[in-house]
Protein backbone atom coordinates (compact mmCIF):
# COMPACT_ATOMS: atom_id res chain seq x y z
CA UNK A 1 0.00 0.00 0.00
CA UNK A 2 1.49 3.14 -1.14
CA UNK A 3 0.77 6.78 1.09
CA UNK A 4 1.89 9.29 -1.00
CA UNK A 5 0.83 11.95 1.31
CA UNK A 6 0.66 10.52 4.57
CA UNK A 7 3.45 11.90 7.74
CA UNK A 8 5.13 9.32 8.69
CA UNK A 9 3.70 8.71 12.45
CA UNK A 10 0.26 7.54 10.48
CA UNK A 11 2.61 4.59 8.53
CA UNK A 12 3.72 3.71 12.01
CA UNK A 13 0.72 3.82 13.58
CA UNK A 14 -1.13 1.84 10.66
CA UNK A 15 1.82 -0.87 10.76
CA UNK A 16 1.30 -1.12 14.72
CA UNK A 17 -2.52 -1.84 14.41
CA UNK A 18 -1.93 -4.33 12.41
CA UNK A 19 1.12 -6.41 12.80
CA UNK A 20 -0.54 -8.84 15.20
CA UNK A 21 -3.19 -9.80 13.15
CA UNK A 22 -0.23 -9.96 10.26
CA UNK A 23 1.54 -12.42 11.61
CA UNK A 24 -1.22 -14.42 13.32
CA UNK A 25 -1.98 -15.26 9.54
CA UNK A 26 1.80 -16.25 8.56
CA UNK A 27 2.82 -12.74 6.90
CA UNK A 28 4.80 -10.02 7.92
CA UNK A 29 4.18 -6.11 7.25
CA UNK A 30 6.58 -3.99 7.12
CA UNK A 31 6.74 0.02 7.31
CA UNK A 32 9.02 1.96 4.32
CA UNK A 33 9.21 5.75 4.23
CA UNK A 34 12.07 8.04 3.60
CA UNK A 35 14.19 8.72 6.73
CA UNK A 36 13.45 5.50 8.35
CA UNK A 37 17.12 4.15 9.92
CA UNK A 38 16.49 0.61 10.35
CA UNK A 39 19.52 -1.19 9.14
CA UNK A 40 20.18 -3.80 7.61
CA UNK A 41 20.89 -7.19 9.01
CA UNK A 42 24.56 -7.31 7.71
CA UNK A 43 25.34 -3.82 7.15
CA UNK A 44 24.63 -1.01 9.40
CA UNK A 45 25.51 1.54 6.35
CA UNK A 46 22.34 0.13 4.53
CA UNK A 47 18.93 1.38 5.20
CA UNK A 48 16.64 -0.69 3.31
CA UNK A 49 13.52 0.31 4.86
CA UNK A 50 14.25 3.77 3.42
CA UNK A 51 11.82 5.15 0.10
CA UNK A 52 10.96 8.49 -1.46
CA UNK A 53 7.37 7.65 -0.88
CA UNK A 54 5.99 6.10 2.11
CA UNK A 55 4.29 2.35 2.20
CA UNK A 56 3.54 -0.55 4.00
CA UNK A 57 4.45 -3.89 2.31
CA UNK A 58 3.10 -7.49 3.21
CA UNK A 59 4.81 -10.53 2.52
CA UNK A 60 4.66 -14.39 3.47
CA UNK A 61 6.86 -14.95 6.06
CA UNK A 62 9.08 -17.48 5.66
CA UNK A 63 11.42 -19.31 8.16
CA UNK A 64 14.49 -17.04 8.67
CA UNK A 65 12.24 -14.88 9.68
CA UNK A 66 12.69 -15.84 13.18
CA UNK A 67 14.98 -12.73 13.64
CA UNK A 68 12.50 -10.20 12.73
CA UNK A 69 9.99 -11.52 15.33
CA UNK A 70 12.08 -12.41 18.45
CA UNK A 71 13.81 -8.86 18.42
CA UNK A 72 14.60 -7.49 21.43
CA UNK A 73 12.57 -3.88 20.10
CA UNK A 74 10.00 -5.85 21.33
CA UNK A 75 8.19 -6.32 24.92
CA UNK A 76 8.42 -9.86 25.93
CA UNK A 77 5.31 -10.53 26.10
CA UNK A 78 4.90 -9.51 22.21
CA UNK A 79 8.08 -11.59 21.40
CA UNK A 80 6.16 -14.57 22.89
CA UNK A 81 3.08 -13.87 20.80
CA UNK A 82 5.13 -13.51 17.58
CA UNK A 83 7.25 -17.13 18.15
CA UNK A 84 3.48 -18.89 18.70
CA UNK A 85 2.67 -17.63 15.29
CA UNK A 86 6.00 -18.18 14.24
CA UNK A 87 5.89 -21.96 15.94
CA UNK A 88 2.57 -22.58 14.16
CA UNK A 89 3.43 -22.34 10.59
CA UNK A 90 7.45 -24.04 10.98
CA UNK A 91 7.43 -26.38 13.65
CA UNK A 92 10.90 -27.12 14.06
CA UNK A 93 11.11 -30.34 14.66
CA UNK A 94 9.64 -30.89 11.04
CA UNK A 95 12.71 -28.55 9.88
CA UNK A 96 16.02 -30.00 8.93
CA UNK A 97 19.45 -28.07 8.91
Amino acid sequence: MIFPDTQTAKILKIQKKLKKYIVSEGYLIGEFYQNNLQTGLHNNNFFPLQTIVGCIALRKMVVGDKIFLNSEKYEETIRKEYMKYYNQFFNPTKLIS
